[in-house]
C-alpha cells in the first residue's frame, strides 16, 4: 500500500480522537475556529459549499466536505500544501465508502450510545481541559457565533457528530473479527521470528570483602521499610557510586533482556530468585559479594510467551485484512468528479489503491 494510501486510511480511524486532535495542537485560532463551526455545527462560510463536487457510488460529495477534510489536514500540518486537496478528496472518499459499507452490513448506533459517548467525552473536557488556553477560547467564541447558550447546547450538537464516528470504529471491529485467532503451530513460527524477552533491572553494589558487604547488607535491611522503594534506590545508588567509579551522569543500574537463564552473568542469574523491590546478596563470577535491590522483573514462561503471540500475531493480521477491505471497497466503487478543479487534480480521475 503506498504511503498517502496509509496516511488516508489512518485520518479516517483516528478521527475518533477529533476532541484529543483539536485540543492536543498548537494551531492558529482562526483555523480551529472555522473547523469547529464547519464539522460542528455545519456552519458553512463558502459561497459554493453547497456544490457537489463528486458522487461517489452515487452519493453527493459537498464542497464543504472536501473544504472540512483540507482544513484537518492544513491543521494537523503533516502534508505538503500542494498535496492537501488530493489527500483530503481521497479521505473523503474513503470515509464516505465506509459509512456505506457500515449501512450496508446493518451497523448501526442508537441515540442513547452516542450520548453515552458524547458525555464521556466532555467528562475528559472538564478532568482534562487543553493546556493552551486559546483552544478553550475558540471554544467559547464557537459557542457564542452558533448561538449556543450553555455547554450543554454545545455537546448535545456533537451526538450525531459522534454517532457516525461509532458506526465506523464498530465497522472496523466487526472486519477485526472476521480474522480467527492463529493455530499453535501458527504462533510458534511467529515466536521463532519474533521471540518475547525476559527482562531484568536491578543495582548492583560491587565488594570484594564478605564480611563488609555482609554489615552493609544487614544494614540496609533495617532500613529498608523506613526508607521505602524510592529511598532505598537512592542509597544503594550511593553505595554503588562509593565502591565503583561512575560518572556522574552514568546509570549504575544494569538492565538484562533475555529468552533464557542461561544467557545471563552468574549475579543477574541469582536475582532470578528475588522478587521486585527486594535486596539481596550474591556472588559474581570472580566468587566477590554483590548487593542487589531488583528495580523489576518480567519473566515470559512458555504459556505466557504463547498467549502474547497468539494476541499480536492476530493484531497484526486483523490489520492487514482490515486494510485489504478498504481498498477492496475503494477499487469496487463508482466515484464520479464533477468538480472541473478536481479532475485538473486527478484527470485519469482517483487513483486506485495497489
Amino acid at each position: 500500500m503506498s504511503a498517502s494510501a496509509r496516511r488516508r486510511i489512518i485520518i479516517v480511524v483516528s478521527v475518533m480522537l477529533l476532541l484529543g486532535l483539536l485540543f492536543g495542537l498548537t494551531v492558529s485560532g482562526q483555523s480551529l475556529q472555522i473547523y469547529l463551526d464547519r464539522l460542528i455545527f455545519g456552519s458553512d462560510k463558502s459561497a459554493n459549499g453547497h456544490e457537489i463536487i463528486a458522487r461517489v457510488n452515487g452519493e453527493p460529495v459537498y464542497r464543504s466536505q472536501l473544504e472540512n477534510f483540507e482544513l484537518l489536514l492544513r491543521i494537523q500540518g503533516t502534508t505538503p500544501a500542494d498535496q492537501v486537496t488530493r489527500e483530503a478528496f481521497g479521505t473523503l472518499v474513503e470515509q464516505v465508502i465506509l459509512q456505506q459499507e457500515a449501512e450496508r452490513r446493518g451497523i448501526h448506533t442508537s441515540e442513547g450510545e452516542a450520548r453515552a459517548f458524547t458525555e464521556q467525552q466532555r467528562q475528559l473536557w472538564q478532568q482534562s481541559p487543553p493546556s493552551d488556553p486559546a483552544v478553550r477560547a475558540v471554544v467559547s467564541q464557537t459557542m457564542q457565533t452558533a448561538g449556543l447558550k450553555s455547554e450543554d447546547e454545545y455537546w448535545d450538537r456533537m451526538v450525531d457528530h459522534y454517532a457516525r464516528l461509532l458506526n465506523l470504529a464498530k465497522l472496523r471491529q466487526q472486519i477485526y473479527e472476521e480474522v480467527p485467532f492463529p493455530s499453535d503451530e501458527e504462533v510458534k513460527l511467529y515466536l521463532a521470528e519474533n521471540p518475547i524477552q525476559s527482562a531484568l533491572v536491578f543495582i548492583p553494589v560491587y565488594l570484594k570483602d564478605w564480611g563488609e558487604a555482609s554489615v552493609i547488607f544487614a544494614d540496609l535491611v533495617k532500613k529498608q521499610k523506613s526508607l521505602g522503594l524510592d529511598g532505598l534506590a537512592t542509597e544503594v545508588d550511593r553505595l554503588a557510586r562509593q565502591y565503583r567509579p561512575f560518572g556522574p551522569t552514568e546509570s549504575t543500574i544494569e538492565r538484562f533482556q533475555f529468552l533464557s537463564p542461561s544467557e545471563l552473568p552468574e549475579h543477574a542469574r541469582a536475582v532470578l530468585d528475588l522478587s521486585e523491590g527486594e535486596l539481596g546478596l550474591v556472588k559474581n563470577r570472580s566468587g566477590s559479594p554483590v548487593i542487589v535491590l531488583v528495580l523489576s522483573k518480567v519473566l515470559v514462561d512458555e504459556a505466557t510467551a504463547m498467549e502474547y503471540g497468539r494476541s499480536q500475531l492476530r493484531e497484526q493480521r486483523a490489520k492487514e485484512h482490515y486494510q485489504s477491505v478498504v481498498e477492496d471497497l475503494l477499487r469496487k466503487a463508482h466515484i464520479e468528479i464533477l468538480a472541473p478543479d478536481l479532475k485538473k487534480t486527478f484527470p485519469q480521475g482517483l487513483p486506485a489503491l495497489p
